[in-house]
């Protein structure tokens, strides 16, 4: 069944870059909140809405954990699409290459990297899970 927004609430476009999206999830599902609700918070006392609070902050040690492991991901799945074809730009391997000048490009196109993502999701899992306490799981 479809969540159901209060009285009230709208669905509402905000871009948020990679890094702090992946990894908000774990210490908000460990703090037993949500990214949105943290965001609505944040929002509200930016705002200065009356009685509007700064939301508790996750622990130092497991966001620096959580940081890294997302950083170590995001390198494996560079180095991945780098040994992947792009159907893009028709490179077998390394570096993508721009269509209109044909020049190596830092940027990986979006099909390449998808297919990576989940090359390392399917060998890997799920590794930020890893940076979390013993059990592996949040809020234990």
């Amino acid at each position: 069944m479809a969540r159901q927004l209060r009285s009230g609430r709208k669905y509402r476009s905000v871009a948020i870059d990679d890094l702090p999206w992946d990894i908000g999830e774990y210490p908000t599902r460990q703090m037993e909140t949500s990214r949105n609700s943290i965001i609505e918070q944040l929002f509200a006392w930016w705002l200065r809405l009356p009685g509007a609070k700064l939301p508790e902050r996750p622990d130092p040690e497991l966001m620096k954990k959580l940081i890294d492991a997302w950083q170590r991901r995001q390198e494996t799945i560079r180095a991945t699409a780098y040994t992947m074809p792009c159907a893009e730009c028709g490179v077998q391997q390394g570096p993508c290459i721009t269509a209109e000048r044909k020049l190596i490009t830092e940027t990986i196109h979006k099909p390449r990297l998808e297919a990576a993502t989940k090359r390392v999701d399917e060998t890997l899992g799920d590794t930020l899970l890893d940076a979390l306490p013993e059990t592996g799981t949040a809020g234990s």
